[in-house]
């Protein structure tokens, strides 16, 4: 029974994170992997931006061995990686995301028809939001 009590916490966190990315006007992918265990729980898209894997956890929620492996792995290629506990978690995150939306920190680097790439100007794009920082899989959360 204490398993369907924490499931239920980090449902409402998972809708909470929806509910606030989606006001920033991006998509919260849920992210299931059959064939690969342990991967975050949602992928983040904002308008020509490079996508955020988030892992959710409840207050009082920790990263299993696999989720850490799964992390780190994924922080080597370059990805970005965040993990929230908790509601305050969230509230962090999205803070941050909106910063750098409204200083236009960021720009993506893309495809040009020719094949090689370009840095977007503010004029061409809206910038790139992500995530506050990198998980720490080593550490317990």
């Amino acid at each position: 029974m204490k398993t369907k009590v924490f499931n239920q916490r980090e449902k409402e966190i998972e809708a909470y994170f929806v509910r606030h990315v989606r006001a920033l006007g991006g998509k919260a992918y849920k992210f299931t992997s059959p064939s690969q265990r342990g991967v975050p729980d949602r992928i983040v898209i904002f308008r020509n931006c490079m996508p955020v894997f988030v892992e959710l956890k409840a207050d009082s929620g920790k990263l299993s061995e696999l989720q850490k492996v799964e992390i780190e792995f994924l922080l080597e290629m370059g990805q970005n990686v965040c993990v929230c506990i908790g509601r305050k978690g969230v509230d962090e995150l999205i803070e941050t995301l909106k910063e750098v939306i409204a200083d236009e920190q960021l720009r993506r680097v893309q495809n040009t028809d020719g094949g090689g790439t370009k840095e977007r100007s503010p004029e061409d794009a809206p910038p790139l939001p992500l995530p506050a920082g990198e998980a720490n899989p080593g550490a317990s959360s």
